[in-house]
């Protein structure tokens, strides 16, 4: 299983419009609208890194009004 979080710069006025499409994605977790130079956060899971890379660029990337995105991987999962 693979984790990553991916912050998501929107077009000014699409952040609602935004989160919705995302909340689609069937591997989406979590999607919160946050402050700072990004608009929206997410939790995305797959079954390996190709598969996670795969859903942020055919299914976040192609999304009207996302602008740029940056990915980081979760390297070490430890549950409390």
């Amino acid at each position: 299983m693979a984790i990553a979080f991916v912050t998501i710069k929107v077009q000014v006025g699409k952040i609602k419009e935004v989160l919705t499409e995302i909340r689609k994605i069937d591997n989406v977790l979590e999607a919160y609208s946050i402050t700072g130079p990004y608009d929206i956060i997410i939790k995305i899971q797959g079954d390996n890194l190709e598969n996670v890379a795969k859903m942020i660029v055919t299914k976040v990337h192609e999304i009207a009004g996302v602008q740029d995105t940056v990915t980081y991987l979760v390297i070490d999962l430890e549950k409390s």
